[in-house]
């Protein structure tokens, strides 16, 4: 795992500042080339995501996340819950050939995202707009997860109202005991 900012900064930026990780869709860069998905590659996505997990942060707090794949296998939710119990979803689905994602966060804006890469074991997503980003909020720009065995790191990019970039990196491992949903 990546270092961490310190607890208080890392929960504030999960919790609270979904708001001030992020970047207004006015302000939208170029388009990166999106990638194109397989149906094997979101296939192999949903399996190896779905279940329960957990990270701990440093101060001991947990952060569980859980997937699961619903509506016929044509879409994944997340469900993220911060150890004060602050939930955010964000919904995974094929759009075509390519791979979306669109992040429900907890401050009440909406970011969608599109896959500029998936690979076995690794997807990223990167910005494509925003709805309901008040201009003092920021918004998810970009996600990676990684697959490292029974563990998995998510990287967040959230771009600030001034510009800048905050990101954070967590290392989920799988819960013991919890049942792999499908």
């Amino acid at each position: 795992m990546r270092a961490m900012r310190p607890h208080s900064l890392l929960v504030a930026v999960l919790l609270t500042s979904c708001a001030s990780r992020g970047a207004p869709a006015s302000a939208a860069a170029p388009a990166p080339a999106w990638a194109p998905v397989s149906p094997s590659a979101w296939a192999d996505l949903q399996q190896k995501l779905a279940g329960r997990w957990k990270a701990t942060l440093p101060g001991g707090e947990t952060i569980t996340v859980t997937y699961r794949v619903i509506s016929r296998g044509s879409a994944m939710l997340e469900t993220f819950v911060t150890a004060s119990g602050t939930e955010t979803i964000t919904v995974y689905h094929p759009d075509g050939e390519q791979l979306m994602l669109t992040h429900y966060c907890a401050q009440g804006n909406q970011s969608r995202l599109k896959a500029v890469e998936v690979s076995p074991g690794r997807a990223v997503f990167r910005f494509l707009d925003a709805t309901n980003v008040a201009p003092a909020q920021g918004v998810m720009h970009a996600l990676e997860v990684t697959m490292r065995g029974d563990s998995f790191d998510q990287r967040s990019v959230y771009r600030q109202p001034d510009g800048g970039d905050a990101a954070d990196t967590l290392h989920f491992v799988r819960e013991p005991g919890a049942p792999v949903t499908r």
